[in-house]
């Protein structure tokens, strides 16, 4: 996930960010999130949501390990990292 306040960026940015894990062969899934003025909350944790569903359902065509499946960053993506993380149980969350 990209920071940068909900409202500009995109997952191209955040490339370097991740470099050190590319180095050790740690697979890396960037996604772009939607912005606030294309799309207001849930979305964006609705998406995030998705991305972890479609990453467990591909985990055997890209080899990764579906339960070492983490999900980090920093700025606006950390709140909506924080929510990925405890919101399995709210319905609404979870479209």
């Amino acid at each position: 996930m990209h920071g940068s306040a909900f409202k500009f960026g995109s997952k191209t940015d955040q490339i370097q960010n991740f470099k050190y894990y590319l180095e050790r062969e740690i697979a890396i899934a960037i996604i772009n999130n939607r912005l606030s003025g294309e799309a207001h909350f849930p979305a964006t944790v609705q998406n995030e949501k998705a991305a972890v569903r479609w990453l467990k359902a591909n985990t055997k065509k890209y080899q990764f390990n579906s339960s070492s499946i983490g999900v980090f960053r920093n700025s606006a993506a950390a709140n909506i990292a924080s929510i990925l993380g405890t919101t399995s149980h709210i319905i609404k969350f979870n479209v």
